[in-house]
């Protein structure tokens, strides 16, 4: 991803991520991987990225929800809050993008979309899936 607009092709990459999560995972994923590269001109990591959510989607949503309370079922999170962490993930995880990077860019999106309140959950569940699996 070029600098310039590293952060909007994030955004693109979590519009996907968060369009899946919508659609409960019945969207054909080899038809919006081939969209987003032949019609959305994603770049070779933007790529990587979506293969890696598409192909880990199920494992990294457990990884989220093996760190909620009892008290607070994953279908109770917001729809993009759960973008913003899996499509965060699946940066770290496919392209190694540093921690504080990850956790900087998915606060930045969460203030962007109005999640505001949202932003520490962000944070402590990326910060904690991370941070657990070193």
């Amino acid at each position: 991803m070029t600098n310039n607009t590293r952060w909007q092709k994030r955004i693109k990459v979590m519009n996907i991520v968060y369009s899946d999560v919508v659609s409960n995972h019945t969207l054909n994923k080899e038809l919006l991987l081939k969209q987003a590269f032949e019609t959305d001109n994603f770049d070779y990591e933007q790529m990587k990225v979506l293969q890696y959510y598409f192909d880990n989607q199920k494992t990294l949503e457990q990884k989220i929800i093996k760190r909620l309370k009892p008290t607070w079922p994953y279908q109770r999170i917001n729809t993009l809050t759960k973008a913003i962490i899996l499509s965060s993930l699946s940066e770290y995880y496919s392209l190694n993008t540093s921690l504080g990077i990850i956790i900087d860019q998915a606060l930045k999106t969460c203030c962007h979309r109005g999640l505001v309140r949202d932003k520490k959950f962000i944070n402590a569940m990326i910060d904690r899936i991370i941070k657990d699996e070193k």
